[in-house]
Parts: structure tokens; sequence; C-alpha cells
């Protein structure tokens, strides 16, 4: 005779969800501590698997992102310097983040005199992931505090947001590989404004700095040369 039983293919069991358990605990009258135990349990497992989950998402969203080309310009001194503004960022990216359910939220800190620090937090679930960055306020510009303190929210929101989700920004026709990194555009305003408020030969001061514009200045003689202009300025 055969036996049924073994025609039947056997189901495992799930293991119990701590929730579960939980329930189980305080059916069984457990004690507060172990409830403590058990709810502490149960919110690592949500955090594990949320933080997979945005792993995963993350991935499928940098698969899914073109690099960003930089599309606006601002001329000075003899040259350009070509970027991509954080509208023109998250006009792009923002269908693709609403794809894999990604959300970037931001926060601003004026951690000591000057400086700006801004927080770029994607969410995914209850799971967050921050980048920040930490910018000087810009100085030498003709602008209120205000404006001031919008110029340097406006740049590290959108580097914050480049170094979270690993956007590359780059430009349409030229390969920019091997080239040393120059100064970001808001120091070079930074920069062109000082030249021209304290007067300074444009030529010899591209000398100085080793350019042939202000935006090709390198970001390693950014300090250097702001010195030397605002030292200058107090002449």
């Amino acid at each position: 005779m055969t036996d049924t039983k073994a025609l039947v293919p056997s189901v495992q069991a799930a293991p119990p969800t701590p929730m579960a358990l939980m329930q189980h605990a305080i059916d069984k009258g457990a004690s507060p501590e172990s409830l403590q135990q058990l709810y502490a349990l149960h919110k690592q497992v949500q955090a594990d698997e949320s933080a997979i989950t945005f792993a995963e998402r993350l991935a499928a969203f940098q698969s899914d992102c073109p690099p960003i080309h930089k599309g606006r310009t601002v001329n000075m001194g003899g040259g350009g310097y070509s970027f991509a503004g954080f509208d023109d960022i998250m006009r792009k990216i923002q269908p693709i983040l609403s794809r894999h359910g990604l959300t970037p939220s931001f926060s601003a800190d004026l951690a000591d005199e000057g400086r700006m620090t801004i927080v770029c937090s994607i969410r995914c679930g209850i799971h967050e992931h921050k980048s920040s960055v930490t910018l000087p306020m810009p100085a030498g510009v003709k602008v209120n505090d205000t404006q001031k303190a919008g110029m340097a929210m406006s740049y590290g929101k959108r580097y914050a947001l480049c170094m979270a989700l690993n956007i590359v920004v780059t430009d349409e026709d030229n390969d920019a590989g091997g080239m040393a990194e120059a100064i970001t555009e808001n120091q070079a305003i930074q920069l062109m404004d000082m030249v021209e408020s304290c007067g300074a030969d444009l030529p010899r001061f591209l000398k100085f700095a080793g350019a042939d514009s202000i935006a090709d200045i390198p970001a390693s003689r950014f300090q250097g040369c702001f010195d030397a202009l605002a030292a200058k300025g107090t002449k």
C-alpha cells in the first residue's frame, strides 16, 4: 500500500517574527524586561531589512542614472566655468528617485563663524543615509548675509546630493580625466570679486595663480590666492 504522506511535500514552517514572539510573550505573561528585549530585536530586524532594501534601491538608481552634463556657464576674466546647478540635477534625477523609492531632504547648520554645514539625507522606508559637506561662507562678494547663506546652501546641497548618490557630473564634450581639479564656481566667483574690489591686475594675478583664467585655477591654489588678495585688500 502506498504511503500517501510520502507523496505530500513537507512544508517547513517559517521562523516566527519578532512581533509574533512578542505577542506570544505577552500571552504568556512575560516580564517587562523580556518584552523590552523582544521590542529591541524587532527594531533591529526592521533596521537591517530597511538597510538591505536601501542598498538594493541605491544600486538600481545608480545603474539607471545617467551622467549629468554641465549645462550652465559663468563667464569671468578671460575664461568661463561650466557647471550643473542643483535644479538641473534634481530635474534629471527626480523621476529616477521616485521610481526607486528614494527621497532626499536637506538641513543646514552654521557650525562656526564663516562656515556652513549642509546635510543631505536620503530616505528609503525607515532607513536614512546621510552625507554632509562644510563650506566657507562666500567672502568678498557684494551681497548681504542672507544672500551669502543662500549661495553656500545652493552649492552645498548640490555637493552633498552628488556625494550621497554618487552622481557623476561631467562636461558633455570634454574629458577632464587626468587634469588637476579646478576650483569650484563658488570659489571662482569669490576670487573674481576680490580681484575687482581690491584693484588687482588680473593678468599678473593669473600668472601668480598658475592659470590662464580664474576658472582654471587649481583647487590646491585657492587658499593661497584668497590670502594674497585679502592681504592686498587690507593695504
